[in-house]
């Protein structure tokens, strides 16, 4: 999905109804969120790896959040710029944009969250009840309708 073109409500209900469908976590053998993971052939996908194409994917970006981290390499920028391009972020940021990154940084940490062994079913599904209880407050400090 083109973030940049999209609007705050579209990212948020794409996110969130991916969430909610996949009713699972992305996450490595030893528990590490993922952008992208396929499991006996099923591609899982957190939060904001539901939003970069398959053809935009790189591994590389399994290593970094979607925010930027203060200590950050100029390597560590590039890959940043290379994954934030393939959510249609390219070039110099508006206010807009930056709001949009700080909504897609929230719904990653809901994503990281849920996926606490603490917080999954005993199936390793999502507690929906957590999803929702966090999805409604990032909605609201976004200014989102919430209609899940």
């Amino acid at each position: 999905m083109n973030c940049r073109k999209a609007s705050k409500q579209k990212i948020f209900n794409t996110v969130f109804n991916h969430l909610l469908t996949q009713g699972r976590p992305a996450v490595s053998p030893t528990g590490e969120c993922m952008y992208r993971q396929e499991v006996r052939g099923q591609v899982r996908t957190c939060a904001v790896g539901c939003l970069i194409p398959k053809a935009k994917y790189d591994p590389s970006y399994e290593s970094f959040a979607v925010a930027v981290v203060p200590e950050m390499s100029a390597s560590e920028a590039v890959q940043l710029k290379k994954l934030r391009a393939a959510l249609g972020f390219e070039g110099k940021l508006s206010v807009a944009d930056k709001e949009k990154l700080r909504l897609l940084e929230s719904l990653q940490t809901l994503h990281d969250m849920a996926a606490n062994r603490s917080r999954v079913n005993v199936d390793g599904t999502f507690s929906r009840r957590f999803l929702r209880k966090e999805g409604e407050s990032i909605a609201a400090m976004n200014d989102i309708k919430f209609d899940f």
